[in-house]
Parts: structure tokens; sequence; C-alpha cells
């Protein structure tokens, strides 16, 4: 399905120029204390240390997709490049991606979690990020990646935690979550639901499985089709849009303004 599609990480939004590099938030809310005189209210540093103020108080976290409460009986796998399997033979180098659709507005990835079935835990599941039209997209940006303690139980929630304001995701962007096993015997699958709780203008897609050469037609990149989508829950951040800190920065400034008087 066509969407239009950006690289990633997107850049986030400029720092005011105006703003010293020293200044924080903690500047800003020493000023809001001391109060601003009436030359001081569109003074382009007061306004950018209210907008650093706001951007340090942020947007609360929030699950934006969420579809772990549903079942079905679709799955793909994600293997190393000596990983065996229960079959006779070796079960090598598959590799797993599904898609998702981003919402309106600008958000940092906080975290991901997956529901995945574990076969062989002697090397690390790994996740990317990606975007375009096909899996498993292109300019990957690693998410993180996950080594259960345990092989048991079976069914265990694998969280990729990416360092905090690292990852943007664009508004209305799909992209691609990649995962791997790039190294030993490490096995796992991921599991499928047939119900999704997200928020407005966010979904999940497409799962897609990699079959190397020489394995069991079909090889290569294909879409499974099982219904259903992949047992996934992100976590964001909105990011603020500058115009609406600066229109917020100058509410502050009039009711401080207007406290004074």
């Amino acid at each position: 399905m066509a969407r239009g599609l950006r690289g990633i990480p997107p850049p986030g939004p400029e720092r005011p120029t105006a703003l010293p590099p020293e200044n924080s938030a903690a500047d800003a809310n020493r000023m809001i204390g001391k109060g601003i005189s009436t030359g001081d209210m569109t003074h382009p540093t007061t306004l950018a240390l209210l907008a650093t103020g706001l951007l340090a108080l942020g947007s609360p976290a929030a699950v934006v997709i969420d579809s772990f409460s549903g079942s079905s009986n679709g799955n793909s796998a994600a293997s190393g490049p000596t990983a065996g399997f229960f079959l006779p033979g070796t079960f090598t180098d598959r590799e797993a991606a599904f898609d998702f659709y981003t919402g309106s507005t600008a958000s940092w990835l906080n975290q991901l979690d997956l529901l995945i079935a574990v076969g062989d835990h002697s090397t690390p599941l790994e996740a990317s990020l990606t975007t375009g039209s096909t899996a498993p997209g292109t300019n990957p940006v690693s998410i993180g990646s996950f080594t259960p303690s345990s092989p048991s139980p079976t069914l265990q929630t694998f969280s990729f935690q990416p360092n905090p304001n690292t990852i943007l995701l664009a508004p209305n962007t799909r992209y691609w979550v990649h995962l791997t096993v790039s190294s030993g015997g490490g096995l796992y699958t991921l599991s499928y639901s047939d119900t999704q709780n997200n928020a407005p203008g966010w979904s999940l897609d497409e799962t897609w499985g990699y079959t190397p050469p020489g394995s069991p037609s079909p090889t290569g990149w294909n879409q499974d089709g099982t219904p259903g989508v992949a047992k996934a829950r992100l976590d964001v951040t909105v990011v603020p849009e500058p115009g609406a800190l600066l229109l917020c920065g100058l509410g502050m400034l009039v009711l401080l303004r207007r406290r004074r008087i």
C-alpha cells in the first residue's frame, strides 16, 4: 500500500539559535520564578528558554500500538547460522520482518515489546528499524538486542529499548522491524495476533519471513499467508511541535506579566 516514505531517523526539531548551549530548563524555571518584564516578553533568548523548559517537561510516554491481547496460529522465525531444529537437518539464517504505520505526529521510540517463542537462547535476537516499500526495508537503525536468561517459559516478552531520544519516528510513515540472529545457534519465532489496539493513525500491517537458498521452497522473502499481525507493543513519546512550544511560551509570559501587574 502506498504511503509516503522518509529516511530514518529523521532530524529532530532544531534548537533555537539564540539559546546559549549552557542554558537549560533549570534556567527557564529561574527566569519564570523571578518574573519577566514587558521588554523581555519577545526576546529570542526568553522564548528559547521557555521552549527548552517545555521540551524538558515533554509529553508523557504512550503505547500507540498493542496487539498482545489477540491470538493467531501464524509465526515467523529468526535463526542464527548454526541453528538446529527438531526436524532433521538445520534451520539456519532465517529472518522475520513486519511493518507498521505512524500517526500524524513525530515521536521518539521508547520501547518495542514482542511476544517471542524461544527455541535456542544461546545468542541474542536483534531488532532493527528500516524504511521501504518491501521487506526487510532499507537504511537499518538498531533498536537493540535481547537474550532471554532461560528458554523457559517458551513464550516470553522481549523488550527492546534504544537509548532515549535517539530514534525519531516521522509522522505518517511506513517503517519495518527487521529481526535477525547474526551469530551462533539462536532460534526464535515471532508470534502473531488477530487483534490490534492502536492510537489514531497507528497500525500494524504485513508480516514477512526469509528462507535462505537451499532450504525447502519458497526461498527468499515471502509474505506470510496466515491471517494476523505481529504480536507487538510500541511505546513512544510525542515530540511537541516547535510552533506550539513558542505559543505556549508566549502564553506563559503573558500570564506571568499579568500576575506582576
